[in-house]
């Protein structure tokens, strides 16, 4: 993935993983991939942040049938001054607060 980024160098972009990303190998992994993002010149919204309430967490279970925690990173080129004030703290006011009934939405009863 960071491959990708230094190859084409995009403005934004955004990446997604388990959420023990952050965990693994004790945050070594994690903290190599943020220091190779800085290094390439990104800010990543919210990189400071961690705790229960990291915004960077984000449940599926607000948008889909199921629990399932992903890290979600924003990053923003340096140089182009995007990221002034992105944050994902906020996200969840965008969380549906009903799962909408996908087999009526389909037109079907659900049987295969």
């Amino acid at each position: 993935m960071v491959r990708i980024i230094a190859a084409r160098r995009p403005a934004i972009f955004v990446l997604e993983n388990v959420k023990n990303l952050k965990s693994h190998d004790k945050g070594r992994t994690f903290r190599i991939i943020m220091q190779t993002l800085d290094e390439l010149g990104y800010e990543v919204s919210d990189a400071d942040h961690s705790g229960a309430d990291d915004p960077k967490v984000i449940d599926g279970r607000h948008f889909l049938p199921q629990h399932r925690e992903r890290i979600v990173l924003v990053g923003f080129r340096r140089d182009l001054q995007l990221h002034d004030g992105f944050t994902l703290r906020d996200i969840s006011k965008f969380y549906p607060t009903a799962r909408p009934d996908l087999w009526r939405s389909a037109g079907t009863d659900g049987g295969c």
